[in-house]
């Protein structure tokens, strides 16, 4: 076998163990593989001199990357796109290509590396380099965004530090120690320096992690999550208007909110888009005859408050309207005492599903691209208030896998919510490897903010996600039924990294370089860089 051919293989192996740090249907997440890929891709991007060679290296990681963690797009095309499967495989080879955007840059760095210069000298530095990294994860947009810091194992003790510097906290620190493993490797030394430092971080990020929050109060209440496993052949007859499809579906809702008698909710949840009727969010709030009976029903038997996500009617102000082609919002609702309460729209859209990235032409473009959804979007988050006095936000499925979006919302807010709502529907992706991917990677977000989430699922997996990143009682995929728990809110104040976003890590890592360069390797760094 030739060198390249041995260095393909090796980084499309590197691929598939950086996906192997996601769970699976099949396996739970690998995490120190993740690590081993990254050094593998990094060495040979770092070493390689001729251009082709780098870039095949690079596509060779992508697809081992693609092949074994987004296997499931192209029935995904094919479900949700309603496209052909083999026009769903092109389009998922050619994904290929932006699996990872951010390590395109990560590859002309690596070729500005091959030039001697004394900028060169200074961003090999393991520590300015792996910063850099962790800034490209952060700022390079991604449909399904999956960076290293998020693979890290998520476990009691284990995430002390996210609140402070967030999931690309723990990329810039992985990289940080697979560059300083590198340069060991290939320079027969260690940095001593640096690898105190990592060992301090890491001490104190598990130090953190065990100092309890007994001294915050603790307030629960009774929540009822509906996971009514609404296929999508069932879904979308129901949203056409199929009678027999509509009463299975709004019955089978009925049903499971109602519940059990021995469980009195105090909210009732409903996932991403349940209500299979379009909504009108400006007439419920002014006539109650406007909202569904079925809604009413259901609050004068549980005498709970109710959250649903549904589809609400393009009809606000004038001066705020979208384009005719965006006739209506992907919400949440919150119903309470028989009356509508606040409404959230969904602000990030999804990518071929939701909406067309085409900018201004996509208006054009939707007029022969049909089978695409052209939802209307807002920008800003909505607090809603329950009667026991807690607070939540709402987060439509995968925008909850974008902390700069809800540090943005959160922002934006006159309180601190004490929990989030997470609508989901996952069913388009069958049961494949993303719905377990999903949660997952939504994990982090109860970690960066110190508060829980509720998520509600149309297929599964519907659960609590506690601010430890952890959850006990679940409902699995393809599971139909209601998730009766104890919900626990511990009231806090905003975290750091909700207060900073990505400034918390650009400021520790200052002070970390400043220390580094004035007390521990001052003479070895200087004739580095000079």
């Amino acid at each position: 076998m030739s060198q390249l051919n041995k260095s393909l293989l090796l980084c499309f192996t590197a691929g598939a163990f950086y996906a192997l740090g996601l769970p699976s249907r099949w396996t739970f997440a690998l995490f120190p593989l993740p690590l081993i890929g990254v050094f593998i891709v990094l060495y040979y991007l770092l070493s390689e001199k001729r251009l082709k060679n780098s870039l095949f290296q690079l596509v060779s990681f992508f697809f081992g990357a693609n092949l074994i963690g987004f296997y499931w797009i192209p029935k995904t095309l094919s479900v949700f796109g309603q496209l052909p499967l083999i026009v769903g495989i092109i389009l998922w080879l050619l994904f290929t290509l932006i699996v990872f955007p951010q390590w395109w840059a990560i590859w002309g760095l690596a070729r500005f590396l091959q030039k001697e210069t004394k900028l060169k000298r200074l961003l090999q530095l393991p520590l300015v380099l792996s910063f850099f990294l962790a800034l490209c994860e952060y700022l390079f947009p991604q449909q399904f965004p999956a960076h290293l810091g998020q693979l890290w194992p998520i476990f009691p003790g284990s995430s002390g530090l996210a609140p402070i510097w967030g999931s690309v906290g723990y990329s810039f620190l992985l990289y940080w120690i697979v560059l300083e493993s590198h340069f060991w490797w290939t320079q027969k030394k260690a940095n001593k320096g640096s690898w105190v430092f990592i060992s301090l971080l890491l001490f104190i990020n598990f130090a953190i992690a065990l100092i309890p929050n007994a001294q915050k109060e603790e307030q629960q209440f009774k929540a009822r999550i509906v996971q009514a496993n609404i296929g999508n052949f069932l879904k979308m007859e129901s949203e056409k208007g199929e009678k027999l499809a509509i009463n299975q579906v709004v019955q089978r809702y009925i049903d499971l909110s109602i519940g059990a008698a021995k469980f009195s909710p105090e909210l009732i949840i409903w996932p991403e888009t349940a209500y299979p009727f379009g909504l009108r969010s400006a007439q419920m709030t002014e006539n109650q005859n406007a909202i569904p009976p079925e809604f009413l029903y259901i609050m004068d038997k549980t005498r709970a408050e109710f959250v649903v996500g549904g589809y609400d009617k393009n009809t606000v102000l004038p001066e705020k309207k979208l384009p005719w082609f965006r006739s209506e919002y992907n919400s949440s609702f919150h119903f309470s005492e028989g009356e509508l309460q606040a409404v959230y729209h969904k602000n990030k859209l999804l990518p071929f599903g939701e909406n067309l990235p085409l900018g201004p032409f996509t208006q054009y473009a939707s007029r022969y691209l049909t089978n695409i959804s052209y939802f209307a979007y807002a920008d800003e988050g909505t607090l809603f208030n329950l009667k026991s006095g807690l607070k939540f936000i709402s987060s439509i499925c995968y925008e909850i896998l974008f902390p700069s979006l809800l540090i943005k919302q959160i922002n934006q807010l006159p309180e601190y919510p004490d929990f989030i709502i997470n609508h989901t529907n996952d069913s388009w992706y069958g049961h494949t490897s993303e719905p377990y991917q999903h949660l997952f990677l939504s994990r982090w977000r109860a970690l960066e903010f110190q508060i829980p989430i509720i998520r509600s699922t149309n297929t599964g997996i519907s659960t609590v996600i506690y601010p430890t990143g952890q959850y006990d009682q679940k409902l699995g995929y393809e599971q139909m039924g209601a998730l009766d728990i104890n919900v626990k809110i511990r009231k806090g104040s905003p975290t750091l990294y909700s207060l900073l976003g990505i400034w918390s890590l650009c400021i520790l890592w200052s002070l970390i370089a400043i220390v580094q360069l004035l007390f521990i390797q001052r003479k070895s760094l200087a004739q580095k860089i000079m």
